[in-house]
């Protein structure tokens, strides 16, 4: 046999559900509760009233000197005025045997049903529920008098007829009550709840209409204040987020293209002109060569698209670690020596002291490798490159300023960005892909460091690195 399928409510249905039990349960919750205090105060003026009687009876019983006077004052047939005191009230005076002493008038021939009473005589004032007396139901009060030496019990009855029916009429009018609350209630909520749904079945139909190639849309709202309002900011904040990552992914893709694509349509240019025709030794070695240069360059596009995509997707690990900033200038200089050497750039290394900063050691030493880079291609020949290290307001600082032109004004912001090259690196065909600076940025978060670039007073780039 096939398994029965479950209901399946939409959000409308389980909200309303939800709704419409939630106030059905408040409502009648509070409708038991006044029920029942409503019981519990008539209950108990009807026993008030019943031991106030009983008293009056005790207080009489004392002047009587002995057995044959004790009897009941029934007001009604003692006076001529009239009386506004209840006649349904049964009395009746008896001893610890049960033998009747003295009763009220209009129990006439009856007794109450004393046999059921007497497991309740004792030296305090008792109450007792009697169903069935006279085809009505009795609540009764037993009150021990003492007199003369002897007990007697004083039983006051009255009629729960008329607490029934007013209990009666309470339940006919609290679940009244209760049915019509909450149906008015529900279908006054269900007027927010329609238009909160409308509201956002409008945000659902536009949020639809934005795809990958439509991100500049936004979803309309009116700047309120609500809870709603916030909700359509927030989604409208993150398609912008969206928005701006998929124009940098665009952007990064066009770039990394354009930048794999050159080499290797050089080196394929290189390598046709050359087997064109036969060649000697000498230019086959420089095609050779020059191929190899091209092919150092792919490798180092692609070493850097990688660590960057490795980084975007956080797969590195942050290994801190207490390191010397002496070693990590030494590490980053030998990464640089032959760049170095060929142009005839001279390093001079000032540290006022052995600092240490807690740092990534591999990661901060490729910060400080890919500005040296950067810094040795800006420089003319023969020129040298000042590294300082400092502490400045409780932070390491180490400045590498270069002897090139410097930045231009206008390029200052950009200069961290993917594949950004200034005007001054494309008019003088400097080498490189705009991939190293950004490698910086990003390394640094990773480090536990900032650095910042800054136009020297004495002319060419200042990097700053701060742990």
């Amino acid at each position: 046999m096939k398994k029965e399928e479950k209901l399946k409510l939409n959000f409308r249905q389980k909200l309303t559900l939800i709704h419409l039990v939630t106030i059905i349960f408040i409502v009648t919750a509070t409708a038991l509760f006044s029920w029942w205090r409503l019981s519990i105060v008539i209950n108990g003026q009807l026993d008030a009233a019943l031991v106030a009687l009983a008293e009056t009876e005790a207080d009489m019983m004392m002047f009587a000197h002995d057995e044959q006077e004790i009897r009941v004052h029934d007001s009604q047939h003692e006076k001529e005025t009239p009386s506004l005191s209840r006649i349904d009230r049964l009395i009746q005076i008896v001893d610890p045997q049960g033998f009747t002493i003295a009763k009220s008038h209009n129990l006439g021939n009856a007794n109450l049903p004393i046999q059921k009473l007497r497991s309740r005589f004792g030296k305090d004032i008792q109450f007792a529920t009697v169903k069935h007396f006279a085809n009505e139901p009795l609540r009764v009060v037993i009150y021990p008098v003492e007199k003369n030496h002897h007990r007697y019990f004083i039983l006051v009855a009255g009629s729960l007829d008329d607490i029934h029916q007013t209990l009666d009429s309470a339940t006919f009018t609290f679940v009244s009550m209760t049915i019509v609350l909450a149906l008015a209630i529900t279908w006054a909520s269900a007027i927010p709840i329609k238009r909160l749904l409308k509201v956002i079945d409008h945000i659902v139909t536009k949020a639809k209409e934005i795809s990958q190639d439509s991100l500049n849309l936004r979803l309309p709202h009116d700047d309120g204040q609500d809870e709603i309002s916030k909700l359509i900011e927030t989604l409208n904040e993150m398609l912008s987020r969206l928005e701006q990552s998929f124009l940098i992914q665009k952007s990064f893709t066009a770039h990394a293209s354009h930048e794999l694509r050159s080499p290797l349509s050089r080196m394929r240019t290189d390598i046709e002109v050359t087997l064109r025709r036969s060649r000697d030794s000498q230019t086959y070695l420089q095609t050779v060569q020059s191929c190899l240069v091209e092919v150092e360059n792919l490798t180092n596009i692609v070493h850097g698209l990688t660590l960057l995509a490795e980084l975007d997707a956080k797969q590195t690990l942050e290994r801190h670690e207490l390191v010397s900033v002496t070693g990590l200038v030494n590490a980053a200089v030998r990464l640089q020596e032959n760049a170095f050497r060929e142009k005839g750039i001279l390093l001079n290394i000032i540290l006022e002291n052995e600092f240490e900063v807690r740092t990534h050691r591999e990661f901060a030493t490729l910060i400080i490798s890919n500005i040296l880079d950067n810094a040795v291609k800006y420089s003319p020949a023969g020129t040298s490159i000042l590294v300082k290290g400092s502490r400045n307001q409780g932070r390491i600082e180490l400045n590498i300023i270069d002897a090139g032109d410097g930045f231009l004004q206008d390029e200052l912001p950009f200069i961290f960005d993917r594949f950004f090259r200034g005007r001054e690196s494309l008019k003088k065909q400097i080498p490189g892909c705009g991939l190293g600076l950004a490698l910086v940025k990003i390394l640094a978060e990773f480090s536990g460091c900032v650095v910042t670039a800054s136009q020297h007073s004495g002319g060419g780039a200042c990097f700053t690195i701060r742990w």
